[in-house]
């Protein structure tokens, strides 16, 4: 199987998916589509069992350009993408027990898998451009999904959010890959270790590096990015459980997972990375412990692993990279776990707040045992993969040559913190007495048994760290240029200060846990800072920039065509003489032939009925003053051998005059409705308007890009068209669907405007028409309710419910 079909057959089974629930009534439609992502799972264990060597595909994309469709797969590829497919086909079934009987399911399905399709994209390409195209569709359909619910505000407010964050620095993305490109003169990210030296040496890349930090930060919610994240809870649990926990919160860590062979032994790398991901480990953990939403608890935990897995690419060296891809392995599989686990609870108890959950076992036992295995893997406790990845990071940090007790002791307490909210989330639900919130229906299979397949691969996956390592880890980190064998994954490493620590950690973690009611208060202690925080400073920018562009639209766009004409001339005349100014020595030099009278004399002709329509008083004058224009431009034509061009303008322009002239008729008298102050200035833009369009068609006449293609029409005029009329050759054969799409622009034109006409004839349209018994009373006619009108608030309109009666903009009596 080509490698092209791991992201085909996603893009594939979305376009068949809402087909497929119309067909099946959604019953059973998750299963069918989950064979998709886990046919791609026994693709990639089959490489690995091969051998798990590495796979390229290419095909031309834009050859000129030197732009590919590169594909490529390594071990470092097939981890994240086990990771992404698989937990991607349990989240498909997941789905369709969680959305069953929703209205929507078939658009759920078709935005989720186009966004694992993505997903897929972002881990295999190779080509930057690529790359980026795929990252941008995971923004995209993130923020679909994110606000699937979108009669919702809330959600449609965080889709938005999430949008514009990871949007904004995805444009910031492109410049940095684009400056990379320069800079090598390659494409491809696997050839990028061999430009490494050009790099170092290049001005450009401490802009170029800064600006790919930038996407990877606000994609992976690093602070002070961190923000969007939490606020994407709104989205539907499967959509949290898949996109925050494996998927597109890790891209940014996969990006610069996939730059780190390249850019990590790089004087900017650790100095801008590692301090980054700290902050952030640190943050989201001690957020996290003062949320009550379950979800927003596991979701500021996972700002806190993001944080933890760039620190630790941040360091640089082969050790916390190995490090940081067994992190993302396990808290892949204990967060997605738990993140269904919490969404299941809601489904049954019909809230999140952690507060009124507890005593849960009776009603939902193997849930239970799901969230207290998942708990145990995100705590550290053996021999769960968690425990294993925990002791590992705080051998990275030991290992740091310069303040590395700093880097552990901040590792510490958001390990601690994460004890507490593991504890919080998979453990107090269900112990101890009734809480306040009841099971109103047992959850189906279909939402307990994915969270605990993930579940129990953490405790299975901590049993067997040898063949982890051998299969996934080691491949992984020998294909990014770490060391493949070092360190060893093992359950057991002796009596060390690193067992001491987890055990400290644990201890740590419960006491915070049994004192968590002391930390419900420090939220409102610290409202009085809430402006200085990153969400209240998004709020000030995105506020500011909405007004900002409703001032300039006010003062751009006032509904008067006069205004509208008088900024684009402004505009256009200043970026031409900017551009005369830059080439001030060769821009007017006349390279053409001498001027003969006759032209001038034309020329002249042009320019005083030119002036003169604009200062006589009566319109009739006026349009002969135009059609003296027309005339004068056709006589251009004619002097300078154009004679077909020449009748054609004359045919145009009489017609035209005839209509203006009995159109003008039914217009009133010219009136001074503008001061003198006013029209000297429009005379004075009109000028340098003139002049500035003028300068560009003169200096456009004397530059060349290339050869005139003339003379080759000319020579295929007659033996491949026939016909010695070139300009009429050229129109209906050489570029004859141009031509065709001109005429069917006109009469798409011409049937809109008769459409209007004899829509006035009619009279207007009442939208609310009254029922057949039109002889009812008038006050017992229903009535058009101003709430139900689209009054466009969705484009920001301010429309007056009173003119969307008619298709006229008149108030109705």
């Amino acid at each position: 199987m080509e490698i092209y079909w791991v992201i085909l057959a996603p893009l594939l089974a979305a376009l068949l998916a809402p087909t497929l629930v119309r067909l099946t009534g959604g019953r059973g439609t998750g299963l069918l589509l989950s064979i998709v992502p886990f046919g791609i799972v026994v693709f990639l264990l089959r490489h690995v069992a091969s051998g798990n060597e590495v796979l390229e595909w290419t095909h031309a994309w834009m050859p000129t350009l030197g732009v590919d469709l590169s594909l490529r797969i390594s071990g470092y590829e097939t981890l994240f993408l086990l990771l992404v497919s698989f937990i991607g086909g349990l989240i498909v079934i997941y789905a369709g027990a969680y959305l069953k009987g929703h209205p929507q399911l078939g658009r759920f399905y078709l935005i989720i898998l186009l966004f694992m399709a993505s997903m897929l994209g972002i881990i295999a390409a190779d080509d930057m451009l690529l790359l980026f195209v795929f990252w941008e569709l995971t923004s995209i359909t993130s923020f679909l999904l994110v606000g699937f619910k979108h009669t919702d505000p809330v959600a449609r407010k965080a889709a938005l959010q999430a949008l514009l964050v990871t949007g904004g620095g995805g444009l910031a993305l492109l410049a940095g890959l684009l400056m990379v490109m320069q800079i090598t003169g390659t494409n491809l990210i696997s050839a990028l270790p061999q430009h490494a030296d050009a790099m170092a040496a290049s001005p450009l890349f401490p802009a170029a590096f800064i600006l790919i930090l930038l996407g990877a930060f606000t994609k992976s919610a690093q602070v002070p990015f961190h923000f969007w994240l939490p606020g994407a809870m709104a989205a539907p649990t499967p959509v949290s459980a898949y996109l925050h926990s494996a998927t597109m919160v890790k891209a940014g860590v996969i990006l610069l997972a996939k730059l780190w062979p390249s850019m990590s032994q790089h004087e900017l790398w650790t100095p801008l990375v590692a301090p980054v991901g700290a902050a952030t480990l640190l943050t989201g953990a001690v957020l996290a412990v003062l949320q009550t939403d379950l979800k927003k608890l596991l979701a500021y935990t996972t700002v806190s692993i993001l944080g933890a897995l760039t620190m630790l690419l941040g360091f640089g060296d082969s050790y916390a990279l190995k490090t940081a891809l067994l992190l993302a392995l396990s808290h892949g599989l204990y967060k997605g776990s738990l993140f269904m686990v919490a969404g299941t609870i809601d489904h049954a108890t019909g809230t999140r707040d952690v507060r009124r959950l507890s005593g849960l076992l009776k009603a939902m036992p193997l849930l239970a045992v799901t969230g207290v295995l998942a708990a145990l893997s995100m705590s550290g406790v053996p021999p769960t993969l968690g425990f294993i990845s925990k002791e590992l990071l705080y051998e990275a940090q030991l290992e740091q040559p310069s303040s590395g007790w700093l880097w552990l002791a901040i590792g510490f307490v958001a390990s601690a913190f994460g004890v507490t909210v593991a504890l919080i989330v998979g453990v107090r639900p269900f112990f101890g007495k009734p809480g306040a919130a009841g099971v109103h229906h047992a959850p189906g299979l279909g939402m307990v048994l994915p969270p605990t397949v993930l579940a129990v691969l953490g405790l299975v996956c901590g049993l067997l760290p040898g063949w982890v390592d051998s299969a996934l880890i080691g491949p992984a980190a020998g294909s990014l240029g770490g060391d493949a064998s070092h360190p060893y994954l093992t359950l057991w490493h002796g009596f060390t200060i690193v067992l001491a620590l987890s055990a400290l950690t644990l201890l740590a973690g419960y006491l915070a846990y049994r004192g968590r009611e002391r930390l419900a208060a420090i939220p409102a202690a610290l409202s009085r800072w809430r402006w200085i925080t990153p969400t209240a400073l998004y709020d000030t920018c995105l506020d500011g920039t909405l007004n900002f562009a409703a001032r300039l639209t006010l003062v751009i766009q006032n509904g008067q065509l006069r205004h509208y004409v008088r900024w684009t001339l402004v505009v256009s005349a200043a970026l031409i003489i900017y551009a005369a100014v830059l080439s001030s020595s060769t821009f007017l030099v006349y390279q053409g032939q001498p001027i003969n009278a006759l032209v001038l004399a034309v020329v002249f002709l042009l320019c005083v009925t030119a002036i003169g329509s604009v200062l006589v008083n009566s319109r009739l004058t006026a349009i002969l003053c135009l059609g003296g224009v027309g005339y004068a431009v056709a006589m251009l034509f004619a002097a300078f051998a154009a004679p077909d061009l020449a009748i054609t303008q004359l045919l145009v322009e009489t017609l035209t005059v005839v209509l203006f002239s009995f159109v003008i008729l039914k217009l009133p008298e010219i009136r001074n409705i503008r001061s003198r102050r006013r029209r000297s200035a429009d005379m004075a833009i009109a000028a340098v308007a003139g002049l500035a369009m003028a300068a560009m068609a003169w200096q456009a006449m004397q530059f060349r890009a290339a050869d005139s293609i003339s003379p080759g029409l000319v020579e295929r005029s007659v033996p491949e068209a026939f016909g010695r009329n070139v300009v009429n050759v050229i129109l209906v054969d050489f570029r004859a669907l141009d031509t065709l799409g001109e005429i069917l622009v006109l009469a798409l034109a011409g049937v809109g405007v008769v459409a209007v006409l004899a829509s006035r004839r009619r009279g207007p349209r009442r939208l609310f028409q009254a029922p057949d018994d039109s002889e009812a009373p008038r006050d017992s006619r229903p009535h058009p309710d101003p709430d139900e009108l689209d009054t466009g608030a969705s484009a920001g309109a301010d429309i007056d419910p009173g003119r969307a009666i008619t298709t006229e903009a008149r108030t109705p009596s």
